[in-house]
């Protein structure tokens, strides 16, 4: 005797699956350019870009973006970062918030100005800093700004030692923007020297989010800061994200954001889950044999051969 699971039930779990199922995947930048100065961008390894030659300060004043597919955080528990390493040759010690770095959402506008999203400045030493959220309409590049364009965010964090730039000096970095179940937005960010005698770390949550969706990065290297040359690597965006999300594009367009499977790979993935709860559910229960008992043989029924049907000549005949 089989104990079948209802199919009612077996359709409605899968659709909860399917419904529930969320994705990750990392993906790297489609392309970089500059926002800012005149500094030269060596974009070989989307992975890592060059900016400046080595000259002196030919990366100077510099702000550079990057293009990463769209991604909205539409649900509670969902994040986006941006991860990466970084190296500054030449440059002034102590430049604090001279190096900047987030995540933004180009807001429909056709150029770099009227982002949406928050910007990590350095610290140095006791010299603090806080998140910076840009405010609606804000009329500035997207990692610069005044009061008018800028607000800050959450508390002064410090470093208590030093930010040194130079060859071997690599820094890890990353940000990233959680949405929560009230709707508000967490950001967590971090600037830690390899080596461990330069840290920034903070946390703050944003009330009042402006946006839910990113697809740019920004990293702005300063005047003060007068770097001859920069080595971004390992950059790489990071998400979690309800498949067919939806976000803007540099032209206004909205396009939709699918799990790297598709949806067919997010069926087979719900039905694979699934799977499990049906082979516990769905079992067979074998009795013990009993005795064999012979089935009566009853002769077949006769069966009259079919009459012929007379059907109507087809047209045309005579």
């Amino acid at each position: 005797m089989t104990s079948r699971l209802p199919r009612h039930l077996l359709v409605a779990v899968v659709l909860f699956a399917a419904d529930s199922l969320a994705f990750a995947a990392t993906q790297t930048a489609t392309d970089w350019f500059g926002i800012r100065g005149s500094g030269k961008i060596d974009k070989t390894d989307m992975t890592a870009p060059v900016i400046g030659t080595g000259a002196t300060h030919s990366a100077r004043n510099v702000t550079v973006g990057g293009i990463f597919p769209g991604v909205t955080l539409g649900k509670a528990g969902e994040f986006v970062e941006i991860t990466g390493t970084l190296e500054i040759l030449g440059g002034v010690p102590g430049s604090h918030g001279q190096f900047r770095f987030g995540l933004f959402d180009v807001n429909g506008m056709p150029s770099t100005t009227g982002w949406l999203g928050y910007y990590v400045p350095n610290a140095s030493g006791p010299d603090g800093v806080q998140l910076m959220k840009r405010k609606a309409g804000n009329t500035t590049i997207a990692i610069t700004g005044n009061s008018i364009d800028l607000a800050p965010v959450g508390p002064v964090v410090k470093a208590g030692t030093v930010f040194r730039t130079g060859a071997g000096n690599l820094f890890d970095f990353s940000v990233r923007y959680t949405r929560e179940p009230d709707n508000s937005l967490t950001v967590v960010w971090s600037l830690i020297k390899q080596g461990g005698d330069y840290t920034t770390t903070g946390t703050c949550n944003d009330k009042a989010p402006l946006t839910y969706t990113f697809n740019r990065a920004a990293f702005l290297f300063g005047d003060v800061l007068a770097a001859d040359k920069v080595n971004l690597s390992k950059v790489a965006l990071t998400y979690e994200s309800e498949p067919g999300a939806e976000s803007t594009s540099a032209s206004g367009e909205t396009t939709s954001v699918s799990p790297p499977y598709g949806l067919f790979g997010a069926g087979v993935g719900a039905l694979a889950a699934v799977g499990g709860v049906a082979a516990f559910v769905i079992l067979r229960r074998r009795r013990r044999p009993g005795p064999v008992i012979p089935s009566p043989v009853i002769p077949p029924p006769e069966i009259s051969p079919p009459e012929e049907a007379s059907l109507p000549p087809p047209p045309g005949a005579e």
